[in-house]
């Protein structure tokens, strides 16, 4: 299979970090609670649909879990995407997701243990499945959103969460529908900050 998981990030723990997110939360809270915050970003985002950023065309990979890794990896880099959805066919359901970072990640953990000869046996033999119970950080639940929801929620939850990606589920379908971004949103927001002279 070629549909991909988003597993979240995990959160940073330096306490710089728990300061600014905590603070960027309560920006948003505000903005929320604001009703007189009118031709601002924050408005233009609560005005915008996720489904408004997904584009006519274009591909999207899931991976089952027990895919191996050097196969899906192989496979990101030859669709020239950096992340995809986990799927559980077990459960029938996404699970989290597979990026770059994951990569990076093995080559990091493995060098750092075993050398090269360990690297091998990690990308060779291991599925997507075993490499996440390798790191001890089993898949756990996609965090998604609705396509109709708004690109405030989804900004804010990227926020809240610490993720990088937030994929856009169809609820009736459950299909995923596209891989919701930072630079995704702003560079949909930027024409209308050109626009608007903020």
């Amino acid at each position: 299979s070629t549909q991909s998981t988003g597993i979240p990030n995990s959160p940073p723990q330096s306490p710089l970090y728990r300061r600014q997110a905590t603070k960027q939360a309560k920006i948003f809270e505000d903005i929320n609670e604001n009703s007189q915050l009118i031709n601002t970003p924050a408005r233009f985002l609560q005005s915008k649909k996720c489904y408004d950023l997904i584009p006519n065309s274009g591909k999207l990979i899931v991976f089952d879990k027990r895919l191996l890794v050097k196969k899906a990896f192989t496979a990101l880099i030859a669709h020239g995407t950096r992340a995809a959805p986990i799927w559980d066919s077990s459960v029938q359901c996404y699970t989290g997701m597979l990026t770059i970072t994951d990569f990076i990640t093995i080559l990091n953990h493995c060098y750092s243990k075993e050398g090269k000869n360990y690297i091998d046996e990690i990308i060779e033999n291991k599925t997507i499945e075993e490499w996440k119970i390798i790191r001890r950080s089993q898949i756990k639940g996609l965090i998604s959103i609705d396509p109709m929801e708004t690109l405030f929620t989804a900004a804010k939850i990227l926020l809240e969460k610490s993720i990088h990606r937030l994929p856009v589920i169809d609820p009736r379908s459950g299909n995923t529908l596209y891989i919701l971004t930072h630079k995704r949103i702003l560079n949909h927001i930027y024409p209308y900050l050109i626009e608007s002279q903020l």
